[in-house]
């Protein structure tokens, strides 16, 4: 896995398949999120995770995410950036609403290679949007 993230690091952006943002509070990494099915100047799929349990559940998610998308939307020159939680976890779907995303529907899907056949809430924002 770490020879893999390496290579990525050395890919030129638009040839990636992923990119990472750790999250840190007081010098603490305490989450971190990613995009997947990146399609340069058009769309990317947001990943967003509090990894730290005692930092769960204080609003840091939605900061985190307010100041992640800016990001990702000048990195790749998107115009839409779409995140799919798991529909009961309240926490991310929260923390998305916050940050400005529009609730796009909920489906069952397998959202990753990790994950399980699961609901999810589509969320999405626009470059528009963020003014």
């Amino acid at each position: 896995m770490w020879h893999g993230m390496v290579r990525n690091l050395e890919t030129p952006k638009d040839e990636r398949d992923n990119y990472f943002l750790i999250w840190e509070l007081d010098g603490l990494a305490v989450g971190f999120s990613s995009l997947d099915e990146i399609v340069p100047g058009k769309q990317a799929n947001m990943h967003l995770h509090v990894a730290v349990p005692f930092e769960r559940k204080r609003g840091h998610g939605a900061e985190f995410v307010k100041r992640s998308v800016p990001i990702y939307f000048d990195e790749f020159d998107l115009e839409v950036l779409y995140c799919e939680p798991y529909a009961f976890n309240t926490a991310p779907n929260r923390a998305l609403q916050k940050a400005g995303f529009e609730y796009v529907e909920t489906v069952e899907l397998v959202p990753g290679p990790i994950n399980f056949h699961q609901a999810v809430t589509r969320w999405k924002i626009t470059r528009d949007t963020l003014g």
